[in-house]
């Protein structure tokens, strides 16, 4: 329970809307304060992936974009 705990502060925290901030508040008072920290350390991990993925994202959708401008060679 401890570990999806942590899962869910890290996404709940990503939220900037005031219920995201309602449910964070409701589950951090289930919580010890080495969970918390636990799961503002996988915050800033779950940033990161997601970052990475818009990046993978973005780069993906460039180089379709530049494939398909090139005319085939035949």
């Amino acid at each position: 329970m401890a570990k999806d705990q942590i899962e869910a502060y890290a996404y709940w925290n990503q939220g900037t809307v005031e219920y995201s901030r309602r449910n964070l508040a409701a589950l951090e008072k289930q919580m010890t304060p080495e969970q918390i920290a636990a799961g503002k350390k996988r915050t800033k991990e779950l940033k990161r992936e997601l970052e990475d993925k818009i990046y993978e994202n973005a780069l993906q959708k460039e180089l379709a974009a530049k494939i398909a401008e090139k005319p085939d060679r035949k």
